[in-house]
């Protein structure tokens, strides 16, 4: 308060004084704590609402975090009956232990050197090899119809989507697409590695000449030999799986 102000109001609360307190000298005091009262109200006003939309924002995150959170597990779904997943991994399976996991899905798909008659698993490998072997040749492909299948189910409208919300659903697309190709890869691999086993116990069964020849070789060779001759022999048997895959899933690439 100015000096001139606490003069005026002391003259004012001094009742020996009040004949020379002007009428105009306190209306202006008046107006003045007036004033002060009228900003202290605006100030909490504007602090409530302040508070307030803030509130509505956060509550606006969660419900679309929500509905994004629940969009995605719908969409995993679909994607793990496309790839197969829902019949290699029915149980749920940490990222970590995926390669131990798809031991099991590979013995019943691999039976005695050859693709199962099981008419569950058989349909399970030939649709994740089409399907996987598709999607994945355009990366960028599957990664946009992920997140318009997410938005579909979502029912967000891409322009209501927050930054943060934005940003989290762009990493759950990443984690996810990468997701599916190390299961059904790991699914692949198991796979070749029991066509290896299988021909290293029964080398008769090998139609490539190329990889009897090498086969052959090493069964003969001494044990300084079979040390050099180890690395082609592996490289031999993993690209001859592999192709031997892609011949029960006709004629699709398995993933790299």
């Amino acid at each position: 308060m100015k000096k001139k102000d606490k003069l005026i109001l002391k003259n004012f609360a001094d009742v020996r004084s009040a004949s020379s307190f002007s009428i105009d000298e306190l209306q202006g005091l008046l107006l003045q704590i007036s004033f002060a009262i009228m900003m202290i109200f605006m100030i909490a006003y504007f602090m409530f609402r302040t508070e307030t939309r803030m509130e509505q924002e956060e509550q606006l995150l969660e419900v679309q975090r929500q509905k994004l959170e629940l969009a995605v597990d719908a969409v995993n779904i679909e994607y793990g009956a496309r790839y197969g997943l829902n019949v290699f991994y029915p149980e749920a399976v940490e990222d970590s232990s995926v390669d131990k996991a798809a031991v099991a899905p590979a013995k019943k798909l691999i039976v005695n050197g050859a693709l199962t008659s099981d008419p569950i698993y058989q349909a399970a490998f030939l649709s994740s090899a089409a399907n996987a072997g598709q999607d994945y040749a355009d990366v960028l492909a599957l990664r946009e119809a992920w997140l318009t299948r997410v938005m579909e189910i979502a029912d967000i409208p891409t322009a209501q989507l927050s930054k943060e919300n934005t940003a989290w659903l762009d990493e759950a697309a990443n984690l996810n697409i990468d997701n599916y190709k190390q299961r059904v890869r790991a699914v692949q691999v198991s796979c070749a590695s029991l066509l290896q086993r299988y021909w290293m116990q029964k080398p008769q069964s090998i139609s490539d000449p190329k990889v009897s020849a090498i086969l052959e070789k090493y069964s003969q060779a001494n044990e300084t030999e079979r040390m050099l001759l180890l690395t082609e022999l592996s490289d031999a048997l993993s690209a001859y799986s592999f192709s031997v895959l892609k011949g029960f899933a006709g004629g699709v690439e398995m993933l790299k």
